[in-house]
């Protein structure tokens, strides 16, 4: 486990204050790990929702056939993707961030 540096400080109401107090007694745990316990399960409820796409069945369908259909080439966008490998990459570049 890792070593805890940062805090975090919070005002609360004495209700509210109370009420956690209890839970976290009635948890068996510290007011700290029973608040950073449902602050923690939160944050990853919100990053799932915000990070997870669900499909409809004619939308995951539709993504389907289209990964499975052979690819496109499309010029321009090699040659962008050339000429920026090209650009990024070529010794003149390596050189100029050495000498930077």
């Amino acid at each position: 486990m890792t070593a805890t540096k940062s805090r975090l400080n919070m005002r609360v109401n004495e209700t509210n204050l109370a009420m956690i107090r209890e839970a976290a007694e009635a948890n068996g745990q510290d007011m700290t790990s029973f608040v950073l316990g449902a602050a923690l399960e939160r944050a990853r409820a919100v990053l799932i929702e915000t990070r997870v796409t669900y499909l409809s069945a004619p939308e995951a369908a539709r993504l389907e056939s289209v990964l499975d259909a052979d690819p496109v080439e499309i010029p321009a966008l090699q040659r962008l993707l050339k000429s920026t490998l090209d650009r990024e990459y070529s010794p003149s570049s390596a050189v100029e961030s050495v000498s930077a």
